[in-house]
């Protein structure tokens, strides 16, 4: 086993055994057939069910949390999820809903700041990706 394919795995492991379930939706918008109508999100293909990990951002200063909310990219109460590296968040022409615990858990949808892939060579081995929390009925 190489070192990349021992780091993948030992990362799968650890959220395994401490990740929750997520559940990943993909929608595509599609629009009227007059200019000025709203735009409408349709489901686009099948559920993912991953595990992942949650956590708060960090606001020590310098860090790279504290700069993208000094930025207004990120705000206080978004989340940072880390997964495996070969989960998928982005799709030209897609927004992606998440879905944190159960079925009946809080929604998030993904900022789009893109998800950090760390890799090493051509394996990717976690992917972090900024969330926030979306009110019901926000979607």
């Amino acid at each position: 086993m190489t070192l990349t394919s021992s780091l993948a795995a030992g990362f799968a492991n650890a959220l395994s055994l401490k990740g929750i379930p997520i559940r990943i939706q993909y929608f595509t918008q599609t629009t009227g057939s007059v200019y000025d109508d709203s735009g409408t999100l349709v489901k686009s293909g099948n559920d993912v069910w991953t595990s992942g990990a949650i956590f708060p951002l960090k606001t020590t200063e310098g860090s790279d949390d504290s700069v993208l909310l000094e930025q207004g990219k990120l705000q206080n109460k978004d989340k940072k999820l880390y997964v495996n590296g070969s989960t998928v968040f982005s799709d030209l022409n897609k927004t992606v809903k998440i879905q944190l615990g159960s079925p009946t858990g809080d929604i998030y949808s993904t900022i789009p700041l893109g998800a950090k892939v760390q890799s090493i060579g051509n394996d990717d081995i976690y992917k972090k990706q900024y969330i926030r929390y979306l009110p019901t009925g926000s979607f």
